[in-house]
């Protein structure tokens, strides 16, 4: 689960998708249900997707190439490699259930072969280090999941304006805002509720002028202060 979760965390940086930006979906190919079911909601969590599915068929992701280590195989099947590397290149090879490999009428011993796994055209993800799974990432940003992240982001830096004011964990607070972005501003107010509730807030309001520092969020900018409710 932590391999799965790095790997596609490292799919997020590459597709520069912020960790608070909620994604549509998730799919791990090559893990059943029954190997990591119980942990799906870790990794939904850590990842920030709404759904997760896993297949078995690795087919379904990618597609997987053997390497043969020349060396090591020559030295026991030279008089074979020839034929060897031909089904190799063919992709003409079955993985047995001990972990050997059956090849051109020969097994390789695990040791003397590696498989490696490709990523199917247009799929976003990324094989697991060991090549054993691979993980699929819907990279698309969708308005209400776009919104969603900004409220998220919104949240955390409520969250340290209530620090650098020195207040408590548990004070309440009144919130106002001041925003330059309609896109930012339908965001904080679809989840108004959400946000009051992160960070204990009486209540919440827009005001059209506002003597604190400016953040960028979304595809604008914010001010944000906050105070204690007496």
């Amino acid at each position: 689960v932590r391999v799965i979760c790095s790997t596609a965390k490292s799919v997020r940086e590459a597709y520069k998708l912020r960790n608070r930006l909620p994604l549509a979906s998730m799919q791990i190919a090559g893990v059943s249900d029954g190997k990591i079911g119980q942990l799906l909601d870790i990794i939904q969590d850590e990842i920030n997707v709404k759904q997760i599915s896993c297949v078995e068929d690795l087919s379904v992701l990618a597609n997987q190439f053997l390497y043969v280590k020349t060396p090591l195989v020559g030295k026991r099947l030279g008089a074979h490699m020839k034929d060897i590397l031909s089904a190799s290149k063919a992709n003409q090879w079955q993985l047995q259930e001990d972990g050997t490999l059956s090849i051109a009428g020969q097994t390789l011993f695990p040791e003397e072969f590696e498989l490696h796994l490709e990523m199917k055209e247009g799929v976003t993800g990324m094989a697991l280090p060991d090549n054993t799974a691979v993980i699929q990432l819907d990279t698309t940003v969708y308005p209400a999941l776009e919104q969603e992240g900004i409220a998220r982001d919104f949240v955390r830096m409520v969250q340290q304006a209530r620090k650098t004011a020195g207040l408590d964990v548990s004070d309440r607070i009144v919130l106002q805002y001041l925003t330059d972005s309609p896109m930012v501003n339908e965001a904080i107010h679809t989840h108004e509720s959400y946000i009051l509730d992160q960070v204990l807030a009486q209540n919440l309001c827009r005001v059209d002028t506002l003597d604190a520092p400016e953040e960028e969020l979304g595809d604008g900018r914010v001010r944000i202060a906050v105070k204690a409710l007496m």
